[in-house]
């Protein structure tokens, strides 16, 4: 743990300093010593790896962010916190990668995200594996052209009875995304 806190104070002189390269290589250390040990981390040291991410990104520039949030994306026993801040972050850079592929989100988050976010996250959503009934009728609702046709190109994503009558109602102007749902095999 001592190296975890010299390359805190590291990431804190180089915020001070301006140095944005210092700052990036500090935490992509901390990163690298979180991911190299995540799978035998308890819950608890999970927890304080994220308290310190969480802490650390409020420092830094958008371009470390980005690079971080691409790093624990996909990272199996990355912090839940730090994923949501990712996941509701304004910039899309930032929450694109956890939006769409995190499995640390629970349905909840993904819900208050679709009901809320920019059109670019629910773009993000709507490339997940998988989306259930719920968060594909807010993306059908809520999404411009590109977030539907998305949904109806994506596979994984389930669509409800509902969901395939707004789908049919778009149709009828974008005729995109007409053969989008013509190609989909769970049409009811």
């Amino acid at each position: 743990m001592t190296i975890l806190y010299s390359l805190i104070d590291e990431v804190q002189d180089a915020t001070l300093s301006g140095s944005t390269k210092r700052q990036l290589r500090a935490l992509t250390r901390i990163t690298d010593l979180f991911l190299a040990g995540s799978v035998s981390y308890s819950k608890r040291q999970i927890e304080l790896f994220g308290e310190i991410f969480k802490a650390l990104v409020a420092a830094i520039e958008i371009k470390t962010r980005i690079k971080l949030a691409k790093r624990l994306a996909t990272a199996p026993n990355a912090p839940a916190g730090l994923l949501r801040a990712f996941a509701f972050d304004d910039d899309i850079a930032v929450a694109a990668p956890v939006l769409s592929e995190s499995t640390a989100l629970s349905e909840s988050d993904l819900v208050a995200s679709a009901q809320t976010q920019s059109q670019g996250h629910l773009y993000a959503i709507a490339q997940r594996r998988s989306i259930s009934e719920a968060i594909t009728e807010i993306l059908i609702r809520r999404g411009e052209a590109i977030v539907v046709r998305a949904v109806a190109q994506n596979a994984g994503a389930r669509i409800s009875e509902r969901g395939f009558r707004e789908l049919v109602e778009r149709c009828e102007l974008d005729s995109d995304l007409a053969l989008h749902v013509g190609r989909r095999r769970d049409i009811p």
